[in-house]
């Protein structure tokens, strides 16, 4: 069912039955509605205080109580009831604590969590002190015009809004302190992170600088130790030793040179004559094994 029917036909509904609801509580002795409904005011007069306080505690049994003399109230309730309706985020504080009571505080937070967000002006009507419109305006940060004809509840609202606007300009304060804070406090936090890579950058210098001197001071204290060895051999022993490591080194080029003419020749031999690679690899082997099998690396 579309919102508009919903609304007219609860709009009729009400209509119909106002002689039951309209009389303000307590300012009449005996509503006209107790003379034409002389059985349900004979059952009201009739019901004890806790049957009073389980009714107004619970709206379903209300509801089945009255259906029993009041038929059409199963019509209005039927219209009274809507599925779940989508519900949004709102900020806190939209009321004042104390302001207003429980039960009316919770219905105003229910009703603006499903109310779609605003983005035009808004005009409350029968604002009462104006807790719903004030709770939207915070929520939207639109303009609400609240319309009451009761001068003692404007003058509330009046209030009640000045305050508000106290308590945001405090808090708009409070904001702008924080902001400001947090900037100069991030501010402080670069200054102190530069410094931090700076000093990193200077340990990292300062520690391959360590390194280096440790590979110094590593490498003068070999230095001494050779100087020391080398002063306590004589000339003709160095000589001797010098004369050694040529032979050593001419006898290594003497058999580098006959390796390589050893493997060289009878592959040569073989591959000029029209051989296989085997008998290559045969003759090479006959030629260099009783020379050279005990090589370290001769099978390499």
């Amino acid at each position: 069912m579309q919102h508009t029917d919903r609304f007219l036909q609860l709009q009729r509904c009400l209509a119909d039955h106002q002689a039951l609801w309209r009389p303000a509580p307590f300012h009449q002795v005996r509503p006209a509605w107790t003379r034409s409904h002389p059985a349900l005011a004979a059952e009201v007069l009739a019901l004890d205080e806790a049957v009073l306080e389980v009714l107004a505690a619970d709206p379903d049994a209300a509801g089945d109580w009255l259906g029993r003399w009041l038929p059409g109230l199963t019509e209005l309730r039927a219209l009274s009831r809507f599925g779940p309706l989508p519900r949004r985020d709102l900020p806190a504080g939209g009321l004042a604590a104390g302001s207003v009571p429980a039960r009316k505080g919770r219905q105003i937070e229910a009703f603006a969590a499903v109310a779609p967000a605003l983005r035009a002006p808004v005009v409350e009507w029968c604002a009462g002190k104006g807790h719903l419109g004030r709770h939207l305006a915070l929520a939207d940060g639109v303009e609400v015009h609240s319309l009451e004809r009761d001068p003692v509840l404007c003058g509330e609202a009046d209030r009640l809004a000045t305050e508000a606007l106290s308590r945001k300009e405090e808090a708009d304060k409070r904001a702008r302190e924080y902001l400001t804070n947090y900037e100069n406090q991030q501010k402080m936090a670069d200054q102190l992170q530069s410094k931090v890579n700076k000093l990193k950058q200077a340990i990292g210098k300062y520690e391959n600088e360590l390194i280096t001197l440790k590979a110094r001071a590593k490498t003068a204290e070999s230095m001494r130790k050779i100087n020391k060895q080398l002063a306590s051999v004589d000339s003709s022993s160095t000589v001797g030793m010098l004369e050694r490591m040529r032979d050593k080194v001419n006898q290594a080029l003497d058999n580098t040179a006959d390796f390589v003419r050893s493997t060289y020749r009878p592959v040569a031999r073989v591959a000029l004559g029209g051989g296989s690679l085997k008998e290559a690899w045969d003759a090479c082997r006959a030629e260099c094994d009783p020379k050279f099998a005990d090589y370290a690396i001769y099978e390499h």
